[in-house]
């Protein structure tokens, strides 16, 4: 993964401050990008926040960031499902070149493109409904934050889907310590 992101740092001084498996995190000091392989769904997804986001925001995806540049292409996007490593290689490729061609202005830290990525983004119920537990559990499992996603997929309790009984039980074994 860190190999098709390198141009964060050659190109963007990011630094880069975390590396797992599945799972890279780039700092700037205005912006973070995470790019993630979910063992779950296959997805690699990748994420832009301002380092400044208010607590519980979910990242800003690569459609919403292509919908900035261009709606067509926006439209038809999709995360990339990588199923072996040949598909993992080549997703990470794609989204990289897709990074530079569309998310230049969030890597320069233009404060105007997170303005129209949020002013994009419908309004979130703020009364702590199902719905909001659910996104503040995605993107705390995108932001690798296991924690938080065992404290909001816990109080979903018995209504949780497959994926997030999975995701759930992936977070427990990363945040309890082994016996």
């Amino acid at each position: 993964m860190r190999e098709g992101f390198n141009f964060l740092v050659t190109g963007f001084g990011f630094k880069m401050v975390s590396a797992e498996d599945c799972s890279v995190r780039y700092e700037s000091d205005a912006v973070i990008v995470v790019v993630t392989l979910d063992p779950v769904s296959q997805v690699i997804y990748l994420g832009v926040l301002p380092q400044n986001a208010a607590p519980g925001t979910v990242p800003y995806a690569m459609p919403e960031i292509v919908a900035l540049t261009d709606p067509k292409v926006a439209a038809a996007y999709e995360e990339w499902n990588a199923t072996d490593p040949m598909t993992v290689s080549r997703g990470i490729l794609l989204l990289a070149r897709d990074m530079r061609l569309y998310g230049a202005d969030a890597l320069r830290r233009d404060a105007a493109c997170f303005e129209r990525l949020a002013a994009a983004r419908p309004p979130r119920d703020e009364a702590g409904s199902e719905q909001r537990l659910r996104d503040d559990a995605l993107a705390a499992w995108r932001l690798r934050d296991f924690a938080t996603v065992v404290s909001d997929l816990t109080t979903l309790g018995k209504h949780l889907t497959d994926v997030e009984k999975k995701r759930l039980k992936y977070a427990l074994a990363k945040v309890t310590p082994a016996n």
